[in-house]
Order: structure tokens, then C-alpha cells, then sequence
């Protein structure tokens, strides 16, 4: 019921975007994406700490290799995080999932940061001259972003997802972008805009399997506060 309803007050914005231009300016007013996540949070939270990380080898390794340049790249992650508000757990999961934490890529969708973007949306950052720095584009890409008061585990995971847009959503799949590598996504993959391919299946780790990663290897998931904790290693 609850998945029907996001539905229908959906049709007119974000989870309409298609898969492949997903990152469209928001159009909802910010107390219409208020109810949303009121709504979309405390499920995302409950199905979080329910959900279990997939044992394939190769997954398992991807995401370790991806949750150790996060832990390696703290500092310029918050350094986003105090110019945005967007705590820099959030930041390094949509880095991974649009340019595979790649620093020489707009944050905003994965476009080389010596132009402006050029895929949706484009011509992004507005201000400034190319080339920009990996800071300067995350901050463009998330200040205009509607944002919770604070932020807990399910909280994040609405932002991660509505950052990618409510697309899978609207089909009824939970959105590999952040439950590739665990329990809740089994299969489907949008292919083209609008189409979704439910034989497909996205080969790496969502933002809820990085995070289940990190806590598994004592990283504090307390998006409230300074997390950054430069005394962890990951071997």
C-alpha cells in the first residue's frame, strides 16, 4: 500500500526521470518532499537493518575495495559536508554509485569535470570556469538538494535514492542504487529510458551494501555527528 501511494503522488516528478538521465533539478515544493520522506525513511530504515549482504566473492570484494577508498578519502568528503550539510557518508555512496569514486568526475552524473556536464543535468556547475574541482562540482550538486533537519540510516538511503530518482521504485523493484548486494534486490535494471530489463542485474554494490561493509568493519554509522575516523584500516 504503502509503495502504491508513493506511486501516485510520484507521477509528476523525480521517480519519473528515466534510469538514464535520472539527475533532474527537483520539482516538488520542499514540504511535498517532506512528506515523502517522512513516509520512504523509516521504511528504508527497517528494511536496512533487516537486510543481509550478498556472499558472492566478487561483490564481497567489490565492496571492500569501494568501502576502503571511502574510509582513504574522509577528509575530502567532508570537506563537501560542511559546505552542503549532506553528511559525508551519504557523499562517498553517491560518488561510488555515479562515477565509481572516480575524483575526476562531476559528482552530479559521472561527466568529466574539465567541461561542464553535459548529461542531465547539464551545464552544471553554472557558475565558474572548467576545469572544476572534485569539492567545488559536489558542492554544486548537492546544495540545491532538499535535505532532512538530520540524518539517521534510513534518512540517507531516501536521499541516496531520490538523488538517483523513484524510477525502480514506480516498477515495483527495490533500487539496486541502494540495495545491490544485499537481500532486497534480486534482479532488474533499467536499460533504456523508461525500460526496465528484469532479466538484468546491477553487478555493483548499492549504497545500503557499502554501509552494511562499513559497519561491519567498525566504521560508526552515526550520520549526526563528525564521523570521520582516520585511525581505521582496511587491509
Amino acid at each position: 500500500q504503502v509503495l502504491f501511494w508513493i506511486s501516485q503522488v510520484s507521477r509528476a516528478s523525480e521517480s519519473e526521470w528515466p534510469s538514464l538521465s535520472h539527475h533532474m533539478p527537483q520539482m516538488r515544493t520542499p514540504a511535498e518532499i517532506g512528506e515523502l520522506r517522512m513516509i520512504l525513511a523509516p521504511e528504508l530504515k527497517d528494511a536496512f537493518d533487516s537486510c543481509t549482504l550478498s556472499t558472492d566473492p566478487n561483490r564481497v570484494l567489490e565492496a571492500r575495495r569501494a568501502v576502503k577508498v571511502i574510509v582513504n578519502n574522509q577528509v575530502t568528503y567532508w570537506q563537501v559536508e560542511k559546505s552542503t550539510g549532506v553528511p559525508w557518508l551519504v557523499i562517498a555512496g553517491i560518488h561510488y554509485r555515479e562515477s565509481n569514486q572516480n575524483f575526476t568526475r562531476h559528482l552530479h552524473n559521472g561527466d568529466p569535470l574539465d567541461a561542464r556536464t553535459v548529461h542531465v543535468p547539464a551545464g552544471r556547475p553554472v557558475n565558474g570556469t572548467p576545469p572544476f574541482t572534485w569539492v567545488d562540482s559536489a558542492i554544486d550538486a548537492l546544495s540545491d538538494r532538499s535535505k532532512p533537519f538530520s540524518f539517521d540510516v534510513g534518512e540517507a538511503l531516501e536521499f541516496c535514492e531520490r538523488y538517483n530518482g523513484l524510477g525502480y521504485r514506480n516498477k515495483g523493484v527495490c533500487s539496486p542504487y541502494v540495495w545491490s548486494g544485499t537481500d532486497k534486490y534480486v534482479s532488474g535494471l533499467f536499460v533504456a529510458d523508461g525500460t526496465i530489463d528484469m532479466t538484468r542485474k546491477d553487478p555493483r554494490p548499492g549504497v545500503a551494501a557499502l554501509y552494511k561493509t562499513l559497519g561491519s568493519l567498525g566504521i560508526d554509522l552515526d550520520f549526526t555527528v563528525k564521523t570521520i575516523q582516520p585511525d581505521i584500516v582496511i587491509h
